[in-house]
């Protein structure tokens, strides 16, 4: 996910520690619970042993971006890589929003994946704290 993404640093560990090295380095991060205010482009944050029809995270959980969520249903839609584990194509998962533990908004201005986006200029809003 790392290299889709040109704003995460390229130090951080594995998914279960995205949430801390977010915060250390003063991104916006987002309560698991906090559904209501994800939007499309953020970073979730997958709990170890996730399940969707597609198998499940690793013991060290998985990361995507958000690309779509559904509040009613209660499912969260995700772009993915290495799912199953080494496939690099980008994958559509759909998991249960009590799977997510956390999300992290990308920096204002910071540029969508050519894979997600429908034109090569879009960014995101998100902003970062200080």
């Amino acid at each position: 996910m790392a290299s889709q993404l040109s704003w995460i640093p390229s130090n951080w560990g594995n998914a279960d520690v995205w949430l801390i090295d977010a915060r250390r380095a003063g991104f916006t991060t987002i309560s698991g619970a906090d559904v209501g205010a994800v939007d499309s482009g953020d970073v979730a944050v997958i709990a170890a042993d996730a399940r969707t029809r597609n198998g499940r995270a690793s013991d060290d959980g998985h990361v995507g971006i958000v690309t779509a969520i559904d509040r009613g249903v209660g499912t969260v839609t995700l772009s993915s890589v290495n799912w199953p584990e080494g496939d690099a194509t980008p994958t559509s998962l759909a998991f249960a929003t009590s799977d997510i533990e956390g999300y992290i908004a990308p920096p204002a201005g910071a540029s969508m994946p050519a894979s997600l986006s429908t034109t090569s200029s879009a960014t995101w809003s998100g902003g970062t704290t200080s």
